[in-house]
Parts: C-alpha cells; structure tokens; sequence
C-alpha cells in the first residue's frame, strides 16, 4: 500500500487526527536551527520530501552534547540528546505524536536538553 503524499499534507492532520500543519512546522525547524547557530551550536536543518513520509529535522551540537530533532508529516518525532562527557543519552524520545498544539513545547524541550 502507498501513500498518497500530495494527500497526506493537504490533511494536515497528524496520524492521531489533530491539526498538524507540516509545512508551517518544517520553516519553523529551520528559523529554530538558525537561532541555535547564533547561541553556540553547530546546527542543520534538514528537509526530506522522498518517500511516503517528507521529513524535516534539526541536528545540533556543541562542545559538551549533540543531538537531533526528527518529524514526519505525520506528526510522528524522535529526539535524543548525548552528553559527551559520559557517552549517554540525556534525553532519548522516539515514537512520540505531536500536532499543532505540542510541537513548540515538545521541541523546546529537546533545546533545554542541549543546554543543560
């Protein structure tokens, strides 16, 4: 079974059914990753519109952690964050669904994960 893309986004719903505007989300990744950039971090914006699912991401990192923020269109979103001094992670979330009312908050949490 395929996806339909094209009919994916125009939905703009996550995979549990709330409001998800991915395009509006993937722009706000990249100003995110600029802001990064101007406190320190070496950081990227990713995009990815091959496949089924278009992806956008953030991968960042500093002296001390480095860590990376994934979402599909779907809503779906991983992140983790490594401390570099004791090789763990700090902060590993894989699995999670966000729509328009948690990503901000859900994405804010991995940034004070980078700057603890």
């Amino acid at each position: 079974m395929s996806i339909d893309v094209t009919r994916l986004m125009a939905r703009q719903k996550s995979i549990d059914g709330n409001p998800f505007d991915f395009q509006y989300w993937r722009t706000w990744l990249s100003q995110r990753a600029e802001e990064l950039q101007s406190t320190g971090f070496e950081a990227q914006h990713s995009l990815n519109d091959l496949g089924s699912k278009p992806s956008s991401g953030v991968s960042a990192r500093n002296a001390k952690r480095g860590g990376s923020f994934s979402n599909w269109a779907t809503g779906e979103t991983d992140f983790a964050v490594m401390d570099y001094a004791t090789g763990t992670f700090i902060i590993d979330k894989m699995g999670l669904i966000v729509d328009d009312s948690t990503f901000a908050q859900t994405f804010d949490e991995f940034v004070h994960a980078l700057k603890q």
